[in-house]
């Protein structure tokens, strides 16, 4: 054994708690993202809609820069663990066009601090407020949790974690579970004919249909 004694004594895995990952917050289904972004002001909607396309967290968003070469679809940032890449499907990509780098709100200097920044401040109220509206208690940090929820029932978890850069599998899972168990309650309630089962008729329902029109204006005005 090539450690002392005494450092195995202290070291030893029995007496240190094993690591948890702190609970998280319900946050919200995907089918209430487009009334959300709906009450959101229109000059912080493309912030919002980039925050769930990408999986970025806010901090890392008002750091964000396109690359030159745009044909990857890719964000560059500083997360806490210093340069990070995010990619953003192609139908997003004029979203960030619009978004980044973040114009949420007038500064002259960049804060130390994250939540003296007038953009965060901004972006963060507005959502607070229109979920309120909605009945929900959520913050700009759900939009994160959204995309893992979304990515995971799609890709899986493994791949979910290193898109958001998660340290740990436990924390993704995390992310997701609460609404996976949402899910399951959901699809258990129209088996037992409590709810009449999502139209699966192939065609886009309202909120799509408000994307696809956000889009047209977001390319119309780049024109």
């Amino acid at each position: 054994d090539v450690y002392h004694p005494f450092r195995r004594e202290v070291l030893h895995r029995d007496r240190w708690p094993r690591l948890k990952v702190p609970h998280r917050v319900k946050g919200f289904a995907a089918a209430e993202f487009w009334p959300l972004m709906r009450l959101i002001p229109e000059r912080l909607v493309p912030s919002c809609v980039v925050l769930a396309a990408s999986g970025m967290r806010i901090g890392e968003y008002l750091h964000a820069s396109i690359r030159a070469d745009e044909e990857h679809h890719v964000i560059e940032t500083t997360g806490k663990t210093g340069p990070k890449v995010y990619a953003v499907d192609p139908e997003a990509w004029a979203y960030v066009r619009a978004a980044v780098p973040c114009r949420a709100s007038r500064m002259t200097k960049v804060p130390t601090r994250l939540q003296n920044d007038p953009r965060y401040k901004a972006i963060y109220r507005a959502v607070r407020h229109a979920g309120a509206q909605l009945g929900l208690t959520i913050s700009p940090h759900d939009l994160r949790r959204l995309y893992v929820r979304l990515g995971v029932d799609a890709k899986g978890q493994i791949a979910t974690q290193h898109a958001v850069g998660h340290e740990t599998p436990a924390m993704t899972a995390e992310y997701a579970r609460a609404q996976s168990q949402a899910d399951v309650a959901s699809a258990v309630a129209q088996g037992l004919g409590l709810v009449a089962a999502p139209d699966m008729s192939g065609k886009k329902s309202g909120n799509m249909g408000a994307a696809d029109g956000r889009r047209r204006t977001l390319k119309r005005g780049q024109r």
